[in-house]
């Protein structure tokens, strides 16, 4: 009988001490346990200033080891939703390939819920959703309170010749013809009143991309909402000041013809009315 009790305890002890490893490794530093439900996440977002990415967002399909826009023959940019958080967000067209790792990041299966991949709890005290539009990817962060993760690292892999410049307070990466592929615009950051918040954007060029360190100051009201988007590019800088302006290059011509046919009206006499 002596013997038995000795052999039990210590079987009893590797018990419990798997129960506190366990109970250990589901809480966040905080002693939280991190994540919630995929549906109450979509919603939090929908109802706060960020809803309308959620809105705007696409129709996601099943794709190798995540997913990727639907009906997407007319698209000249691919943007890929891993599976895994802990894998890459890709963007890629025939002229290159980026790959945006998020560092520190729990490996949580996505759900997609309203045209978004949620995984809750996959930073540290944050839940994050990706939605994938026909121009961009955007990423958002829903850090719970002051405890979670506040200063977010990634690291970028880019395709051969594919370069990284800074691009007014944001980045953009060039293909190796110097073309726009993709550029990160500023960050941003609201909280639970839907104020701003400061984001500081820190980066540096590495052999094969970069590393970014976002650091976001804590917020008077949580949950706090960081949103870095990667916006596809438009081909050169010329063209890409081209598209961007259109709208305002047809109304000054609009301008001009209209001046141009006040004064043909003018000096042939006609009625013209003011």
């Amino acid at each position: 009988m002596t013997s038995g009790r000795l052999v039990s305890k210590p079987r009893v002890l590797l018990f419990v001490l798997a129960l506190i490893l366990l109970w250990s490794g589901c809480q966040s530093d905080d002693g939280t346990f991190p994540g919630g439900d995929a549906q109450d996440i979509v919603r939090q977002v929908a109802e706060s200033p960020w809803g309308a990415v959620l809105e705007t967002s696409r129709t996601l399909q099943q794709a190798d080891d995540g997913w990727q826009l639907a009906n997407r023959r007319d698209e000249l940019f691919s943007g890929f939703a891993p599976a895994k958080s802990d894998a890459p967000i890709i963007i890629s067209s025939a002229h290159g390939r980026v790959a945006i790792f998020a560092e520190g990041r729990r490996a949580v299966l996505g759900e997609v819920v309203e045209n978004a991949v949620v995984y809750p709890g996959a930073a540290r005290g944050a839940d994050v959703l990706v939605a994938l539009q026909k121009t961009r990817v955007e990423e958002l962060l829903v850090l719970s309170s002051e405890h979670a993760q506040h200063e977010l690292k990634y690291r970028l892999e880019l395709g051969d010749g594919m370069t990284v410049e800074e691009s007014g307070n944001g980045l953009a990466v060039l293909d190796d013809k110097g073309r726009f592929f993709t550029r990160l615009t500023p960050p941003m950051a609201l909280d639970a009143r839907g104020e701003a918040v400061a984001v500081e954007l820190a980066w540096q060029a590495e052999a094969s991309g970069a590393s970014l360190v976002f650091t976001v100051d804590e917020a008077d009201a949580y949950p706090l909402v960081v949103d870095p988007a990667w916006v596809y590019g438009l081909g050169s800088p010329r063209k890409r000041w081209w598209r961007s302006n259109v709208s305002t290059v047809a109304v000054a011509g609009s301008m001009a013809m209209s001046q141009l046919l006040m004064v043909l009206l003018t000096s042939t006499g006609m009625p013209v009315r003011s």
